[in-house]
């Protein structure tokens, strides 16, 4: 490991996929990783590269400002999920700090505040993926660790997370909003998205599918942009019949189902969904590429979305209709 010291702060350069020290795991548990750089230069991505952020944060004055107060690490919040919170960094555009409910603090003995790298394999692709971490010190053996992420415009597509117990007026606007505004994205956008999702799982990495606000839709850019990406892949789900579960927020619509009063919304519901399937399928198909087995695509053939397109009753027959149009692994 080489540090380097530069002036009251120390960087640190640190690969997580080499010369692991055990103190460190927890640096390569949320590392991205894409292989095929199709949609965006070079040029315009190396602007997000850790040596970018280093060079800000240190002209910026932002390490100085952290070093005595960690808060002043947060702008505002951007967004949050299961594991944790995702906030701007004040005065900064390319770049957003994610912390963790459970791993905010931990045991690193640290005098000065420190940048950490963190590898990023693909340096020249944006998925959201973390560059480095921010460690700044929190009492003599603890420092207070906070991780730097790529940042991505767009709208969240979705409800916040917990919102399927307990559904309000205004999630009901939120999810039907979302709905309409991805479903009339261009076919090009959902073309893009299919080969991001390939390109991960071939990898070796997988996708946050549990929150649909892990994929967020960049109006001017027309495009769907994915912000979370596990380390590892944990099995052989290529996980597109999961990533359309998630667009079309299937928790959420199967719990409007349920509720009296949002009942007469089925029609638009199903108008939007419906578009938004097509789509996708019709980007896989131009790709070929089928969906195989995966825990929230069961879950989304389980519902009636899927009757606009294949008019099929039960899942298997729905498996099968799928099969016939060479859009389903048979293994």
């Amino acid at each position: 490991m080489k540090i380097n010291s530069i002036s009251n702060v120390q960087l640190f350069n640190y690969s997580s996929r080499a010369q692991k020290s055990p103190k460190l795991n927890y640096l390569a548990s949320d590392v991205f990783v894409r292989t095929n750089p199709s949609f965006s230069g070079e040029k315009e991505i190396s602007e997000l590269s850790f040596e970018k952020f280093s060079q800000w944060a240190q002209q910026s004055g932002y390490l100085s400002s952290v070093q005595d107060n960690a808060e002043n690490a947060k702008g505002q919040l951007l967004g949050y999920g299961f594991e944790g919170a995702v906030f701007e960094i004040p005065n900064c555009k390319n770049w957003v700090l994610k912390e963790y409910h459970r791993s905010r603090i931990l045991p690193i003995k640290r005098d000065k505040a420190g940048i950490r790298q963190i590898e990023d394999i693909i340096p020249y692709m944006n998925i959201g993926q973390t560059i480095a971490s921010l460690e700044i010190p929190s009492g003599p053996n603890y420092s207070c660790v906070y991780y730097i992420r790529k940042r991505h415009e767009g709208v969240e597509i979705g409800v916040k997370p917990g919102s399927s117990d307990s559904i309000s007026n205004q999630d009901v606007k939120q999810y039907i909003d979302s709905l309409k505004l991805i479903s009339e994205a261009p076919q090009a956008a959902y073309d893009r998205l299919i080969k991001e999702i390939n390109d991960i799982y071939e990898a070796g990495y997988e996708l946050d599918c549990s929150n649909s606000n892990n994929f967020l839709y960049d109006i001017n850019e027309q495009q769907i942009n994915i912000i979370d990406v596990n380390d590892r892949r944990k099995s052989e789900n290529n996980q597109f019949g999961d990533v359309l579960s998630a667009l079309l927020n299937t928790d959420f619509y199967s719990n409007l189902l349920v509720t009296p009063e949002y009942t007469s919304l089925q029609a638009r519901i199903k108008e939007y969904s419906s578009k938004i399937i097509s789509k996708f399928l019709n980007a896989m198909k131009k790709a070929n590429l089928k969906f195989n087995d995966g825990y929230y695509f069961n879950k989304l053939l389980a519902t009636d979305l899927f009757d606009t397109y294949l008019k099929s009753g039960s899942d298997e027959e729905r498996i099968n209709a799928l099969k016939s149009e060479n859009l389903f692994n048979e293994n």
